[in-house]
């Protein structure tokens, strides 16, 4: 479990606080392991997400609230080399 919280000021806007957890559950496939980092946190609003890994591959979803809405995001990555870096620990 990771938890992270910061103070963030943009221009003389007031100070805002941040604040995110992220959780490691690993599942085995036969030899393979699948990474599954679920996240939750507050930047002016709830935001929460949840990543995947299985081998060098990344894919990463986001929900964030902004004034306007909700914003989705998702990224896709590959790991070049090697293992991503949250699964150094394995």
């Amino acid at each position: 479990l990771v938890i992270s919280a910061e103070l963030a000021r943009t221009g003389k806007a007031p100070f805002g606080v941040r604040a995110g957890a992220e959780g490691k559950i690993m599942f085995e496939m036969g030899d393979d392991k699948i990474a599954v980092l679920p996240r939750a946190g507050y930047n002016g609003g709830p935001t929460g997400g949840i990543g995947f890994e299985y081998q060098s591959f990344i894919v990463d979803y986001a929900n964030v609230s902004l004034p306007l809405g909700l914003s989705h995001r998702v990224s896709l990555g590959y790991a070049i080399g090697g293992k991503p870096a949250s699964r150094d620990d394995d």
